[in-house]
């Protein structure tokens, strides 16, 4: 096949001690696949290789401390599993599925979201799996205090919102009075 043309070795000092293995070099995705080796000097035996190709996942090192996450990896095969975990290693609900896309070389860009909930350490994990691959990495984040919403914040800007809602149910009462003539308004000097 042209597509493995200086891509391929023997071993040479090892086929005097009986080892005919093949050496594939600058692995491609489309490499993957059952590969049969057959040597007609050996009663005709065949062996079957399934060569499964991956790239593994390389998590980003940069990250704002907020608590509502998102991670994203890149150039990875095959796909992805990502999840986000507490301190006791319990997954934590997604914030919508994952956010998912392929290159023209076929790897994966995937992006998941989570809003994490404030706990005694603000410490969680960024877990990426590649089951096929049985390749694993995890990154630890910490998310400091500051970063989630105090009680008297929450209240703050339900107050807001209130105060919003009624002007504008005021609002729009008024133009309707208005509108139907119940209520008039003179301008005189």
């Amino acid at each position: 096949n042209p597509s493995f043309r200086g891509r391929t070795s023997l071993f040479k000092e090892e086929l005097v001690e009986g080892n005919a293995s093949l050496k594939l070099t600058r692995v491609e995705l489309s490499d993957a696949g059952n590969y049969t080796c057959y040597i007609p000097l050996l009663d005709h035996q065949k062996t079957t290789i399934q060569l499964i190709v991956g790239e593994s996942t390389h998590l980003p090192t940069t990250q704002s401390p907020l608590r509502d996450r998102s991670h994203e990896i890149k150039g990875c095969y095959p796909e992805p599993v990502m999840e986000w975990c507490d301190v006791h290693g319990r997954v934590l609900p997604a914030a919508g599925p994952p956010e998912t896309s392929r290159d023209r070389e076929g790897c994966y860009t995937v992006t998941s979201h989570v809003i994490v909930p404030k706990t005694d350490n603000n410490t969680f994990t960024c877990r990426v799996q590649q089951p096929e691959i049985k390749h694993m990495k995890e990154r630890r984040v910490h998310i400091p205090d500051q970063m989630f919403p105090t009680q008297c914040q929450s209240l703050w800007l339900t107050g807001l919102v209130a105060a919003g809602v009624t002007a504008l149910v005021g609002v729009g009462g008024l133009y309707l009075l208005i509108r139907k003539g119940i209520l008039t308004i003179s301008m005189e000097k």
